[in-house]
């Protein structure tokens, strides 16, 4: 994710408020770690997580806890679209609903009904690209 900021923004010249990350599951840990350190538009998780361990256990019981979203949601002052399916039973909805909590900017939350992980984008398709396109205006 690094490589292809620095490519649009260096090679491309793109305008970093024209870049919007996008991070699904566990592609919401480089998407918060890259939007904590570099300008962009806006972030957009879909079924993110606290943290790697903290799927699986809810609370940091072992050492080297990958992609800490919830040490670095705080951080992040772009704003923020947050989708998560309300049955998603890998990453828990709770979750996502927490991130958007700690988020002090400006931020946005979609709940897709009955969704899991899995089926989010075939249950909630229509609803989602409507919210980003919202999002990305």
């Amino acid at each position: 994710m690094d490589r292809a900021y620095r490519f649009l923004t260096e090679s491309e010249n793109t305008d970093p408020k024209r870049i919007i990350l996008v991070g699904q599951s566990v592609g919401s840990g480089p998407a918060c770690w890259l939007a904590e350190r570099e300008e962009v538009g806006g972030v957009v998780l879909i079924a993110p997580f606290l943290s790697a361990f903290r799927t699986v256990t809810r609370i940091p019981i072992f050492p080297g806890d990958k992609f800490k979203n919830v040490k670095r949601i705080g951080k992040i002052e772009e704003p923020l679209l947050v989708i998560h399916g309300s049955d998603d039973e890998a990453v828990p909805f709770a979750q996502g609903r927490r991130l958007f909590e700690l988020h002090g900017g400006p931020k946005q939350f979609l709940e897709i009904p009955g969704a899991g992980h899995n089926d989010i984008w075939h249950l909630g398709m229509r609803e989602m690209i409507h919210a980003i396109d919202e999002f990305s205006q």
